[in-house]
């Protein structure tokens, strides 16, 4: 294509591109409230797991659920620093 083609194609996008029909703000609180409800409902798991005898744990999953809980502080940081920081 040549300047002359490609300075003639342009894309009208008034019809597609307009406000959002839904409230940002209820939005964001309504993610934040299912991500941290699902990682509360992960750590519930994990805790009633660890009254399972040891002869049924290995050590990978002592390895993984330690893993598991030394993650949660920072992807917890990271959720409500993101979503309820000033915009």
């Amino acid at each position: 294509m040549n300047q002359e083609e490609l300075q003639e194609f342009k894309v009208n996008l008034d019809g597609i591109v307009g406000e959002p029909s839904f409230n940002m703000p209820q939005a964001k609180l309504e993610l934040a409230r299912a991500v941290l409800g699902g990682l509360f409902f992960l750590i519930i798991l994990i805790f009633a797991c660890s009254f399972i005898p040891d002869c049924f744990v290995t050590e990978r999953a002592k390895k993984l659920s330690e893993n598991i809980y030394q993650s949660l502080v920072p992807i917890v940081s990271m959720i409500l620093g993101y979503y309820f920081a000033k915009d």
